[in-house]
């Protein structure tokens, strides 16, 4: 729980992990989370625990289900995180090809 609390941005002590589990919108910041926008800074504190040999989601899934998925679904972001930075320069790339383009095109019509 404390890996999720720090990818979420919350506190990651067990009374207030206990609070934020217990509260009804708990399951709507999963959704919420802008995946796109998480701060390496964030993602490094994350990788604290995904480093760890015991953080398999396979092991945890048999010690708790819940804790198994929740796992996963760090092990998820952590992965989509890495691959952003990958993928974006090249979106940024195609956004400049796009809009110079679109600049050729209204000078041709122009024309």
């Amino acid at each position: 729980m404390a890996s999720v609390m720090t990818l979420l941005d919350k506190p990651t002590e067990w009374s207030a992990i206990k609070s934020q589990m217990a509260n009804p919108k708990f399951l709507d910041w999963f959704f919420e989370l802008d995946r796109d926008n998480i701060p390496d800074s964030r993602m490094k504190k994350v990788e604290v625990f995904t480093k760890k040999e015991i953080y398999m989601p396979s092991y945890l899934t048999r010690k708790s289900v819940v804790a198994g998925s929740l796992a996963f679904w760090v092990r998820s972001i952590e992965d989509y995180h890495k691959a952003l930075k990958v993928v974006r320069p090249k979106i940024a790339k195609r956004d400049a090809a796009a809009a110079s383009l679109a600049a050729l095109e209204a000078q041709l019509k122009k024309m």
